[in-house]
């Protein structure tokens, strides 16, 4: 900050000996003609005159008394400068760059401009978040116009930025004015996307309410933090959420207060105690929740309540150790549910048979899910399990993915004549038991994976009979272990899509 008029008049001074010395170092190079010459002494000095137009500026203001050591907000011109910044053909008679902007900026913020443009490197000065964060935009707004010598900045308007991205310092403390940048440098109804690298022990309430215009953002912590109730307060225009590599001791509705447009929550590699009652009333349009590898000490029955537009959820690899009843008794709509390695206790299959509209499942468990021959999903289209044999459930499936196949029966299918893609994952054992005769009763059938856990000697043509439509053209694959057949590649591609768990939110992929 600039507190009186000497440290005014030096400041612009130290700024015009730096032109000096840039255009010096420009115009003694050999290779430049008399007229290229006379073209960077022009630039220079309408950077000169344009230095002296803000220092005379900024005198005024100060003698005038509308600017002192408190307030640099009346500063609505500035100027600072960049060393060159580019090296292309059509740079080459430049030696630096102009920055003229709106709003008086410190000599710690313009260093960081200096670094994110990739000038300097950085160094170990414990910076202010709100210098770092004002750096970041700034050098995003500066990089988008770098091939202009004179980058004009003082029109809020025409500043576009429609993503900010700030992972090259660890920033361990953040309010809400430390984002003031986004009310005062650029338009606002352009940015819809942050992404944040943290190392925050606290996110306080409200903290980011000057992003209430942002579409997505996401967080990686890193580290053990806790969420203040209204953190995400007056987020009221975000869709998606994503949040991970972080400890917690509660994820609950408070959280999530003024959230209400969410439409897909992510939380990744993340650990939490619980859970919390009702955590997402205040979502009531999500549809999306990813959960995958978030560790949940505790859950509640109703924890996903008030989610009467949830559409996909997705828990794999979480080991909750207790299962309500009625956890999934509040997600009449959901469409797509994946639970493979979600508890560390047994889970009954038939708590699932509310979910009326379900059409794609897994349950990839190791001998932790009962009943599987009570399952009852009347839409349900594909079904991913872990099972020794196949159950003697009544669906009506189009694909089926089972793994740890140890047992294969001549009516092993029989209540299963709908299918139509089938991925079977065998014991080494079963392999002399792989027959037309299993598969006769599937008159659908378009396509087979077949994979055994050791290298065996098959002949993948053979898996050909199994098949419907034998007069068309077939596609074989033979990798290792792997076997795949298929009336066409269309089909091919159509099933492994469907056996991807991740297939159904891809926007939510990690």
């Amino acid at each position: 900050m600039l507190k009186t008029r000497s440290e005014i008049i030096e400041y612009y001074s130290d700024f015009k000996n730096q032109i000096d010395i840039e255009c010096e170092k420009k115009t003694i190079q050999l290779s430049l003609s008399d007229n290229d010459k006379k073209t960077i002494e022009m630039m220079r000095n309408d950077f000169l005159d344009l230095i002296k137009l803000h220092e005379n500026l900024h005198l005024e203001k100060f003698e005038t008394g509308k600017c002192n050591q408190y307030d640099t907000n009346v500063i609505d011109r500035f100027c600072f400068f960049i060393p060159f910044l580019n090296d292309d053909k059509t740079s080459r008679l430049r030696f630096g760059t102009l920055v003229l902007t709106n709003q008086f900026l410190t000599k710690n913020t313009i260093n960081l401009v200096k670094f994110f443009v990739g000038l300097e490197p950085k160094d170990d000065f414990h910076y202010k978040s709100k210098d770092i964060i004002t750096a970041c935009v700034l050098s995003q707004l500066i990089l988008d116009k770098q091939e202009n010598p004179l980058i004009y900045l003082r029109d809020q308007n025409t500043n576009i930025l429609e993503s900010l991205e700030l992972n090259e310092f660890n920033l361990y403390e953040l309010d809400e004015n430390d984002f003031e940048i986004i009310d005062t440098l650029i338009n606002r109804r352009y940015l819809k996307k942050c992404f944040f690298d943290l190392k925050l022990n606290r996110f306080e309430n409200n903290v980011f309410s000057k992003l209430n215009m942002i579409k997505d953002l996401v967080i990686e912590v890193l580290k053990d933090c806790e969420f203040e109730p209204l953190c995400f307060n007056n987020l009221n225009n975000l869709n998606n959420l994503d949040l991970s590599y972080f400890n917690s001791k509660k994820i609950d509705s408070s959280i999530l207060f003024g959230m209400h447009n969410l439409k897909s929550l992510r939380i990744c590699e993340a650990r939490a105690n619980e859970l919390g009652a009702k955590c997402f009333k205040y979502c009531p349009n999500l549809e999306n929740i990813y959960l995958a590898y978030f560790r949940i000490g505790n859950i509640y029955a109703n924890t996903f309540d008030k989610l009467e537009n949830l559409k996909c959820l997705n828990m794999m690899a979480n080991e909750i150790p207790y299962v309500p009843k009625e956890i999934f008794t509040f997600m009449k709509n959901l469409t797509y549910l994946s639970l493979s390695d979600v508890f560390s206790v047994p889970f009954d299959a038939t708590y699932l048979n509310n979910l009326e509209n379900l059409e794609i499942l897994y349950l990839f468990a190791s001998d932790t899910i009962l009943n599987l021959d009570e399952l009852n999903l009347p839409k349900l289209k594909h079904l991913s399990i872990s099972s020794k044999k196949i159950p003697n459930f009544k669906l009506n499936l189009k694909s089926l993915h089972i793994s740890d196949l140890e047992q294969l029966e001549t009516d092993s299918f029989d209540q299963l004549t709908s299918l139509k893609g089938l991925f079977l994952l065998n014991k080494e054992k079963l392999i002399e038991k792989i027959k037309h005769e299993n598969f006769s009763k599937l008159a659908q059938l378009k396509f087979l994976n077949v994979v055994f856990t050791k290298t065996n000697q098959i002949d993948a043509n053979y898996l050909k009979e199994f098949l419907c439509e034998p007069c068309l053209k077939y596609d074989v694959l033979k990798r290792n272990t792997f076997y795949s057949v298929s009336v066409s590649q269309k089909i091919k591609k159509l099933s492994l899509n469907i056996i991807t768990p991740f297939s159904q939110l891809k926007e939510m992929r990690p």
